[in-house]
């Protein structure tokens, strides 16, 4: 999606478990707070 997300996401591919485990986390609070939360997170701002 963004530029920033693909140079983190390229580390995290090592370990699939804990970006998996965090994307679900960000799911729950964006849930409840709106999009800027995860915008941020993800880099999809």
């Amino acid at each position: 999606m963004a530029t920033t997300v693909q140079p983190v996401k390229a580390e995290k591919k090592k370990v699939y478990a804990p970006p998996q485990v965090r994307s679900e986390r960000i799911l729950v609070p964006d849930l409840f707070t709106p999009s800027c939360i995860i915008d941020p997170e993800t880099g999809a701002c």
